[in-house]
């Protein structure tokens, strides 16, 4: 089976093999195909290569001359990280509260005589 009939074949893929997880390269399932740092044309030239390993759940990370640009995951870790920095980050309201203001002097501020 190549990785073209994944889609065409008409039978189904055995449970092991997942579409998204098929190396192409080397013709078996892997968790990290061609490594986790690419360089953007490369992943503009193999865009489901890339796709398919951020499927298998290792982010690839894209670099735009040499420094590190974008990193592809997977829809559903991207949801996941979501959902944990905003269950992290609290809400502002409570940020405010926690505010320590009787701590802090406030400057009296007169306002300057205005004449008309």
């Amino acid at each position: 089976m190549s990785p073209g009939d994944r889609g065409r074949s008409g039978g189904a893929l055995p449970a092991a093999l997942t579409p998204g997880c098929w190396n192409s390269r080397t013709g078996y399932l892997s968790s990290r195909l061609e490594g986790p740092k690419w360089t953007l044309q490369d992943a503009k030239n193999k865009f489901s290569t890339v796709v398919d390993a951020a499927l298998c759940g290792t982010p690839q990370e894209v670099t735009r001359r040499g420094k590190p640009a974008a990193v592809v995951l997977s829809a559903t870790d991207y949801r996941q990280l979501l959902a944990e920095a905003k269950r992290a980050r609290g809400s502002f309201v409570d940020h405010l509260l926690a505010f320590p203001a009787a701590d802090i002097e406030c400057a009296r501020v007169v306002p300057r005589p205005v004449e008309f």
